[in-house]
């Protein structure tokens, strides 16, 4: 009776062992998520089974959806194919370790718990992947028409290329993070933010900033850059009325330079977002106000710089109206990006044109640019010109921004030379031989509008052509 009692008492104390037990499955060579003979013991994990993926997998229906919170593990090569899906809408820790690519046409939903990268991590052109929580701390390339976004925090230690549309949901911080696509927020009405921190931001791109004035980070979107950086094209978009209320969208510990983007963004029928830098304050600051057309502080329609006589530079420029305008810096540079005051001009007022002559510019292309300042100490940047010299001999071109067809054309010694126009692909548009200087000039209307470079003997200079509008 003792000995039947026992048996009886072992067997439920095993039986009970066995109820939630979880196996560790791992998965090698090719095929899908529910090929058994792909796992451990030919087994097709449960959703409580911890998981690792230990060879190549190309993956083409969804992984095991609405998994438990154990940990699948990439150690390996790891491929979302097209259509393929991955952990959507799960507690389920993923961590990558090997090589690991979002393919184009995978479409994938949120992950609602922890994805690591510890290796390395692709999404290709067509893909369109959301995370939740996102750790990198090894290297992410997202290729140019990728879509990816974090809606958890987000933490990078490592390196981000980012050539697709990044989107931030839930805040960022960054190491390293060059972007030649677009940083930004995804839809004003998702009622997100962007309480991003780059330690190291390179930017060619566009940065979109998305402002409600509702949500956390100063009641709107905000980068913070430890370091300087240089901007590229910035988008607004806001739900704001127009108003008298300055938002700091971008703060960095360097100076911010912002040669190419825009001064003011239409937002609708006489509504505008006034974009500043102040790299007086201590952190620098990117500064957006939102204003009617009717206080914007200049309207900048014409810049323009052309050699003259005795090897000198003349800028010219004209503004269709001003409002706390107090003048502008005339700014100079040798290679376009870095940029030094060669003197000011006072501001008239009102609408008017505007000139100055850099007497004594440097061999070589020069480049220059406006820094219009309010009375308020705020400023903004114009667009940027530019104009070859070389000792006051060698070729000149003028004006760089041909609008008439005409384009002048003085060479050293004035005499007729050889010349060819190529556009910025090296394809061949014009050719023969130039007017003698002060006689005519060279006829650029056949020409499409774009950027070009002129040839004359081994002399080279820059145009652009464009139609009015």
């Amino acid at each position: 009776m003792k000995k039947t009692l026992l048996l009886v008492v072992l067997v439920n104390v095993l039986a009970l062992n066995t109820i939630g037990a979880q196996t560790t499955r791992t998965f090698t060579g090719t095929g899908t998520w529910s090929t058994a003979a792909r796992w451990t013991g030919s087994v097709v994990p449960a959703s409580s089974d911890p998981v690792i993926i230990d060879g190549a997998c190309t993956i083409t229906t969804a992984i095991n959806q609405r998994r438990a919170t154990t940990t699948v593990n990439s150690t390996r090569t790891l491929t979302v194919g097209s259509g393929g899906d991955i952990n959507t809408n799960n507690t389920a820790n993923f961590t990558n370790s090997g090589t690991m690519t979002f393919a184009t046409g995978s479409n994938v939903g949120t992950f609602s718990s922890l994805f690591t990268n510890n290796a390395s991590l692709v999404f290709e052109s067509g893909s369109n992947v959301v995370l939740g929580a996102f750790n990198n701390a090894s290297t992410v390339t997202a290729n140019s028409g990728s879509t990816w976004q974090n809606d958890g925090l987000a933490t990078n230690t490592g390196t981000i290329n980012n050539a697709g549309t990044f989107f931030s949901i839930g805040g960022f911080s960054s190491g390293t993070f060059t972007n030649t696509g677009t940083i930004g927020s995804a839809f004003i009405d998702y009622g997100g933010y962007d309480c991003m921190t780059f330690n190291n931001l390179t930017n060619s791109g566009t940065i979109a900033f998305d402002v409600d004035g509702t949500d956390p980070c100063n009641n709107m979107n905000k980068i913070t850059v430890a370091g300087a950086i240089a901007l590229g094209n910035i988008t607004i978009t806001t739900s704001l009325a127009v108003g008298a209320t300055n938002y700091t969208v971008l703060e960095a510990t360097g100076n911010i330079t912002g040669s190419g983007f825009p001064r003011a963004i239409t937002l609708g029928p006489m509504k505008f977002a006034n974009l500043r830098i102040d790299n007086t304050t201590n952190p620098k600051t990117l500064k957006m106000k939102i204003e009617s057309s009717a206080v914007l502080p200049i309207e900048l329609i014409q810049f323009d710089v052309q050699n003259i006589e005795g090897g000198k530079n003349h800028l010219t420029w004209a503004t269709a109206s001003e409002t706390n305008n107090k003048g502008f810096d005339i700014e100079r540079s040798r290679d376009g990006a870095t940029f030094q005051s060669i003197g000011t001009v006072k501001a008239i007022g009102k609408a008017g044109n505007y000139n100055f002559t850099d007497a004594e510019p440097v061999n070589g292309t020069n480049y220059y640019r406006l820094r219009q300042i309010d009375f308020d100490g705020t400023a903004t940047f114009s667009k940027v010109v530019s104009v070859a010299n070389k000792g006051g001999k060698g070729l000149k071109v003028y004006p760089t921004l041909v609008s008439n067809g005409i384009l002048t054309v003085d060479t050293e010694g004035g005499q007729l030379r050889d010349f060819s126009v190529t556009n910025l692909l090296g394809q061949q548009a014009l050719s023969g031989k130039t007017p003698p200087s002060g006689v005519g000039g060279l006829d650029v209307s056949s020409l499409a509008k774009g950027t070009y470079i002129l040839k004359v003997g081994s002399e080279v200079a820059k145009f652009v052509k464009f139609v009015k509008q």
